[in-house]
């Protein structure tokens, strides 16, 4: 559960550890981590936190110092006071956010996400000079479960970092509740889920249970062992609720990720193949999990057709950079 140094530098999808609330003092890279987290979860030393977690939403605001480079530390607005502000209680986290992002504008808006004429080439150096997305556009409402598939190399990966604020696009725009999405947008990052393919982040030396129980902790939702075990036993894992991190298999440690991702509430949900390492079990219990978020605006990328069309009611076809849209009259 993580973030990028900054769009277009750096390695990108690499993000840092959530934010606990104020009077939880932590801060990464080998500095002090939150007192109380250390003690609830089986009184160890935690080791340096992973710089990416799927489950967490968005690019948190601890400070964390990259290596070979300085801390990035959150930005702050009138008298240094950070985007986004405590959470308000009986609320759900993100919802003052989202509020705040749709403001009178947002009233009467269906479309809760859209994107038009997304370009995106990487730096040179990294991988060539040709735009990786080439005017990549749709709308989504809120609540649709929106599906791409694409051949491996086709631009998928990138295309959802783009969307999810993690890479910012060469040109284009990117609108959440029919305002535009800033660079390193904070607010619209705290509403966003994002999981990436390849499943990394947790702390592989502490179990399943003590990774949920301090990633909650570090949202301010601490997790008790039994509400942790519930998660667990929902993903399958619950014969595994003790087992350390490093000991899981591929497809476990995907499962794991997917209990992430239902540790706390989130408007969108932006999904990288994330049947990777599932056996057919897994994918089934990926299915109900996807199904019953019918509350969650869902952008999912899979090679797999079969897959997307059980759990998306639209797919677009991403080819080459060119997102296209059978069906549909601009297809």
């Amino acid at each position: 559960m993580g973030r990028p140094l900054a769009p277009g530098r750096g390695e990108p999808g690499r993000h840092h550890a959530a934010q606990p609330l104020p009077g939880v003092r932590a801060e990464l890279g080998g500095h002090q981590r939150p007192a109380a987290v250390r003690r609830r979860v089986a009184g160890r030393a935690l080791p340096h936190p992973p710089h990416h977690h799927a489950g967490l939403r968005g690019p948190q605001r601890l400070r964390q110092t990259p290596p070979g480079g300085r801390a990035v530390v959150p930005a702050t607005g009138r008298r240094g006071r950070s985007g986004g502000g405590p959470l308000q209680r009986g609320r759900p986290p993100g919802a003052a956010q989202a509020q705040h992002l749709a403001g009178e504008g947002g009233r009467g808006v269906t479309t809760l996400l859209e994107f038009s004429d997304l370009w995106y080439r990487y730096p040179r150096g990294r991988a060539g000079t040709e735009p990786v997305l080439r005017g990549a556009a749709a709308g989504i409402e809120e609540g649709e479960s929106v599906g791409i598939v694409g051949r491996n190399g086709s631009g998928k990966s990138t295309f959802l970092k783009v969307v999810a604020n993690l890479l910012r696009p060469t040109s284009g725009r990117i609108a959440f509740r029919g305002r535009t999405v800033r660079a390193n947008d904070r607010r619209y990052r705290s509403v966003v889920n994002y999981c990436a393919g390849a499943p990394q982040g947790f702390y592989p030396r502490l179990t399943a249970t003590e990774n949920l129980r301090f990633f909650s902790g570090m949202k301010g939702r601490m997790r008790t062992a039994a509400q942790a075990g519930e998660l667990l036993e929902r993903v399958g894992l619950a014969e595994s609720a003790d087992v350390a991190y490093s000991k899981f298999s591929l497809g476990m440690r995907q499962r794991l990720h997917l209990a992430g991702l239902l540790l706390e509430p989130s408007e969108v949900w932006i999904l990288d193949e994330p049947t990777t390492g599932l056996d057919t079990d897994g994918v089934k219990t990926l299915e109900a999990i996807l199904a019953e978020a019918t509350g969650k605006t869902r952008l999912v990328v899979s090679h797999d057709a079969d897959f997307l069309a059980r759990v998306t009611g639209r797919r677009g076809v991403l080819d080459e950079g060119v997102l296209t849209w059978p069906g549909s009259s601009s297809s």
